[in-house]
């Protein structure tokens, strides 16, 4: 006959293996990069990236919220308990309190980080493509008054970077805009943190791109040789 103890030490062998298995989730399927949109890009949660990440589905969701009751239910009753069950519970709440706070503030910050520094050394390449370009023509191409980033493969002989959420949400695209006289451009991507934002970002409406204003919700990136 199974006692509270017991089924203490069951939870607690099913909580492990869901444990594992969130993690294995999270690790290869889930999306490093969050490409969402909105503010939601910015505070999307695991669980839902890994349902996210598996078709669509709602697997994610229900393994996470499977690993969260069960977590609740053996804590509650290894704290009820005496001796090493008791122990355990307490070790337990708090290895998975450090782990999860960890996981968020390292893993979350340090990709997030590392894809907007991917994001300006991927403009700072073109800027200098273009570059290259007005020493032998005279003018920076493509025309004015919309998004001209499809045509500077064909203009500048290379092949141009895209940003890395272009491909699961085509909000995240970078800029390219130039003047009438073609003498004048600007550069935009779209950052994840307005803490990664260089010291040499544009603010305001350039030549039809929306670089933002300067504050602490700004994360559009702008630079250009022209200003």
């Amino acid at each position: 006959m199974l006692n509270s103890k017991k089924i203490f030490y069951y939870l607690l062998f099913v909580f492990f293996l869901l444990t594992i298995l969130l993690l294995l989730l999270y690790f290869y399927y889930a999306d490093p990069l969050q490409c969402f949109s909105g503010s939601f890009y910015k505070y999307a949660s695991w669980d839902y990236k890994i349902a996210k990440n598996i078709n669509d589905s709602q697997i994610g969701i229900f393994l996470f919220f499977g690993w969260l009751i069960i977590f609740i239910i053996s804590i509650i009753l290894g704290l009820i308990q005496k001796g090493i069950p008791r122990t355990i519970a307490i070790i337990i709440f708090l290895f998975t309190i450090l782990l999860v706070s960890i996981g968020i503030i390292a893993l979350g910050g340090t990709r997030l980080r590392a894809v907007d520094a991917r994001r300006v050394v991927e403009l700072e390449s073109v800027k200098t493509a273009l570059k290259e370009h007005y020493a032998k023509n005279k003018t920076y191409p493509g025309v004015s008054g919309s998004n001209q980033w499809d045509v500077l493969s064909r203009a500048l002989g290379s092949k141009i970077p895209q940003d890395l959420c272009y491909s699961k949400n085509p909000k995240w695209t970078y800029e390219y805009w130039v003047s009438p006289d073609g003498q004048k451009y600007v550069l935009k991507a779209s950052l994840a943190s307005h803490s990664n934002l260089p010291n040499n970002d544009l603010d305001g409406n350039i030549l039809g791109a929306s670089c933002g204003e300067n504050g602490p919700q700004e994360m559009e990136y702008c630079i250009s040789s022209s200003f």
